[in-house]
């Protein structure tokens, strides 16, 4: 098992020393940088990609941490603080903070430490207050439908990827679940791609919009434009829009999309297609350890076994699958009855 990768943000050389011995003894757990400031930090975590930032008293409620904040679900990374000295344990002898996720404490325990490690990490990225922690993406307990509702595929593509698209979304039936995908173009190119993939299928092809409710029937195409695609799926399926830097060399990315993803991995589908380079391998790798089925193009039918082959490498893709039969893998992915 991979360890956690943590990443410390304090102002306080004591704290960041006490912490960080406290959270290195603990199994499976790899400090991978520290930060003074959270301007700093947000070069420590873009290069050393944490699992969970700990940030120092305050931080978190201070005016800069919105910067930082984007960053993290953006990657995604999950984070937790160390306490003030007058927050309030819990029930459960855990201090909390204003998310109601626990906060880490010079005084806790091993247990207590290694406890609220995994309650962050099991929680979703960007969760802000209690009213918010139930998991509202899920099928409801009338469905009728033998495919769970709360499904969604995710698609990564590069060159090579207009054709496969074209045809893998040429066999998506009308009411398909709702599918959001990354295809690198150079700019300019968006509109003429969506119009283009709308002529050939029979469910609803449209550019993203920031906030858009992504439903059944509905194909969200990302390609070449100046922000990054990512979706929430809380109460609902939404589309937002993200600025920022290029990642893994993209914008929008196949990992930004992926990575987003990574809280509600066990309700995806997952697919890298054709392309140059790694795009798109490492969020693959994060959503098939969170419970996504990952599916990769085969070698054979890839225009440039780039990514996928990227992706298969590094253990990231569960099936691979000529082109012709990727759609109906995904489609039968979709309606399994059990969440992986």
């Amino acid at each position: 098992m991979n360890p956690t990768r943590i990443v410390i943000v304090a102002k306080s050389p004591i704290s960041r020393s006490l912490i960080g011995r406290r959270l290195v003894a603990l199994p499976g757990i790899e400090l991978v940088g520290e930060a003074v400031s959270l301007a700093d930090a947000k070069r420590v975590i873009e290069t050393s990609r944490p699992h969970i930032a700990v940030l120092g008293p305050s931080l978190a409620a201070s005016r800069e941490f919105k910067d930082l904040r984007d960053l993290l679900i953006a990657m995604p990374c999950r984070w937790i603080e160390i306490a003030g000295l007058n927050t309030a344990a819990d029930s459960d002898g855990l201090a909390r903070d204003g998310r109601h996720l626990p906060v880490l404490t010079h005084g806790m325990t091993q247990t207590q430490t290694e406890k609220a490690l995994a309650e962050v990490m099991a929680a979703p990225v960007d969760r802000a207050t209690s009213s918010e922690t139930a998991p509202a993406f899920r099928r409801t307990p009338d469905a009728q439908t033998t495919e769970p509702a709360n499904r969604f595929i995710l698609i990564g593509a590069s060159t090579g990827g207009v054709d496969a698209l074209l045809q893998i979304l040429g066999d998506f039936p009308e009411d398909c679940p709702p599918t959001a995908i990354v295809q690198h173009t150079g700019r300019g190119y968006s509109g003429s791609l969506i119009q283009l993939l709308a002529q050939r299928c029979r469910a609803k092809v449209m550019a993203p919009r920031d906030g858009m409710e992504l439903r059944r029937g509905m194909i969200a195409v990302a390609a070449g434009g100046e922000a990054h695609l990512r979706i929430n799926a809380g109460s609902v399926l939404r589309c937002h829009l993200r600025g920022g830097p290029p990642v893994s060399g993209h914008m929008p990315s196949v990992d930004a999309l992926f990575m987003s993803a990574v809280p509600w991995a066990d309700h995806a589908v997952a697919v890298i297609l054709t392309g140059m380079g790694r795009d798109g391998a490492s969020g693959l790798l994060e959503l098939r350890r969170g419970g996504a089925v990952t599916i990769g193009q085969d070698e054979a039918t890839s225009l440039v076994y780039g990514m996928p082959k990227a992706a298969w490498d590094m253990g990231a893709v569960e099936n691979r699958h000529s082109l012709s039969n990727i759609a109906g893998a995904v489609l039968r992915a979709t309606q399994a009855g059990v969440l992986r």
